[in-house]
């Protein structure tokens, strides 16, 4: 599922598209105790940026690609994307362990 968000900047629009993988805290045991599943998720995919504009003299709308062109820059999104990702699984990993410490 792509997800699409857009900003207006003066006369130019961003559009920013992805796929996000849902976050799932995963569990380390389950109820019959055998051994859980691994966390998964919490990042986004496939990330695309555009910039559109209407054309003053024709009137048509223009959507430039440029992924690419800040592609040094989606690196650095992404890792703060992925960041929040581990911060949100270790906050859900010590969450669990506070809830479970007295077992």
């Amino acid at each position: 599922m792509t997800i699409t968000t857009s900003y207006t900047l003066d006369d130019l629009e961003v559009e920013i598209e992805g796929n996000p993988i849902p976050y799932s805290p995963g569990c380390q045991y389950l109820s019959n105790g055998e051994p859980g599943y691994p966390p998964d998720g919490g990042y986004v995919e496939d990330v695309s940026v555009y910039l559109t504009r209407k054309d003053a003299k024709t009137g048509k709308i223009i959507r430039l690609d440029i992924t690419e062109f800040i592609g040094k820059q989606m690196g650095c999104i992404e890792q703060a994307l992925m960041d929040a990702a581990d911060d949100e699984m270790e906050a859900a990993r010590q969450d669990w362990a506070d809830r479970n410490e007295d077992r």
